[in-house]
């Protein structure tokens, strides 16, 4: 080959460069690489452990350099070149290092060998002056259960109904993986929500007066019509209500319209559990301008009593509750009072 640095190869020729001081770089079956072979490296592995040294030479051309812990990258020979170009051994294969043999034959004969050749650090370690080591102290690269090693921008997808979710903090320089188990579902004893339905065609209305309150009152009617209907035979009078002339035919009294009573629909929820004191309150209060015609009073329960009483000479603790008679849930009536019931 042509001689760029004639000089620098001169002031070498003497020396193990570009191995350390001190090597034989024999094999370990003490076979010497030879004075003159290798004239230059430049090598800066990723987060080397310890020394680099040339471990092996494959009988394919290949070449392999490592560190105290493993081959840590690796050239193969091209026909016709006197340089080795390695890459470290990760999935990436980054360009990680040169090595500059004298010339093509040179390289040739030291590259094709019958048998592999292997070597221990203490005879081919490279000089301090070749290696210039690359340390990354953050994260290189990600492999998710096998998927293999990926870098550059990777981004992470959750749903709602995701067990493991992942998230960054505010400087976006730290990832955060949460287990978020699904609890098993408490089947609650107490009511936890209280539903007030208004449908079909009915006067009642409600409204939502605070959290845990439902307001109940009547559409278009107050407490002046419910009396004014209770008491309107006071004002009856004789009237002749037949307005027809000819005699011959029926005559039919005049009469009110029936009242059309509109469909309707309104739903107010409580929640039993978010509420002031855990109660629930239907009330029918008077309103500005309204007076409400609506009473509500508490049901007692019926008291179901016991049949069949087995009469026993001795009464424990145990035995007192099957003497005691049954009673039905209480419950509420709803009513206007004055308003006479309909058949």
């Amino acid at each position: 080959m042509n001689k760029l640095f004639a000089e620098f190869e001169n002031e070498n020729a003497l020396r193990n460069y570009p191995f350390a001081s001190g090597c034989t770089t024999k094999d370990t079956k003490g076979v010497q690489i030879g004075t003159g072979v290798l004239i230059d490296a430049v090598l800066y592995p990723i987060n080397p452990t310890g020394n680099l040294y040339l471990s092996k030479i494959a009988i394919d051309g290949t070449v392999s350099i490592s560190d105290s812990t493993k081959v840590v990258m690796t050239a193969k020979m091209k026909h016709g070149s006197s340089v080795l170009e390695f890459y470290d051994t990760s999935s990436f294969r980054r360009h990680v290092g040169t090595l500059i043999a004298s010339s093509t034959d040179a390289l040739a004969i030291l590259a094709n060998t019958y048998e592999p050749r292997t070597f221990r650090a203490s005879e081919t370690t490279f000089a301090a002056s070749c290696v210039f080591p690359v340390i990354n102290d953050g994260v290189l690269s990600l492999d998710i259960n096998g998927t293999g090693a990926l870098d550059g921008n990777i981004p992470f997808a959750n749903s709602s109904e995701d067990v493991v979710r992942v998230s960054t903090n505010e400087a976006g320089d730290k990832l955060r993986f949460d287990v978020l188990p699904k609890p098993r579902l408490v089947q609650l004893d107490s009511i936890q929500h209280i539903y007030c339905i208004v449908d079909g065609k009915t006067p009642f209305r409600i409204q939502k007066l605070s959290p845990n309150t439902i307001v109940l009152y009547l559409d278009n009617l107050d407490r002046q019509d419910i009396c004014a209907d209770a008491h309107r035979e006071d004002a009856l009078e004789t009237k002749d209500t037949c307005g027809c002339d000819d005699s011959s035919s029926p005559c039919t009294p005049d009469v009110d319209p029936p009242v059309d009573i509109p469909e309707v629909y309104q739903t107010e929820v409580v929640d039993i559990p978010n509420s002031t004191d855990g109660a629930f309150y239907l009330t029918v209060p008077n309103m500005t301008g309204y007076d409400n015609p609506l009473s509500i009073t508490m049901k007692d329960g019926i008291t179901i009593p016991i049949r069949d009483i087995e009469i026993t000479s001795d009464v424990d603790a145990d035995n007192i509750d099957a003497l005691t008679n049954s009673t039905t849930s209480k419950g509420i009536v709803i009513q206007v009072p004055g308003l006479a019931p309909t058949t």
